[in-house]
C-alpha cells in the first residue's frame, strides 16, 4: 500500500513537472500514460496475486 501511494505521488509529481516545462497538450498526454501504466501494473500484480492464492487453495 505504501509503495502504490509513493508510486502515485510521484507519477503526480512527474506530471506537475511536465506541465511547467512542456506544452501543456503533451503534459496531459504524459500524465495519461503514466497513469494508464500505473493502473495496468496494479491490475497485473492484483491478477497475478488472486493467481497465487487458487493455486494455494487447490
Amino acid at each position: 500500500m505504501k509503495q502504490a501511494l509513493a508510486t502515485a505521488i510521484g507519477v503526480w509529481w512527474i506530471g506537475r513537472l511536465a506541465t511547467t516545462i512542456i506544452d501543456c497538450e503533451l503534459a496531459i498526454g504524459f500524465f495519461t500514460l503514466l497513469t494508464a501504466g500505473l493502473l495496468l501494473q496494479t491490475n497485473l500484480r492484483l491478477g497475478c496475486s488472486q493467481e497465487r492464492l487458487a493455486f494455494k487453495e487447490s
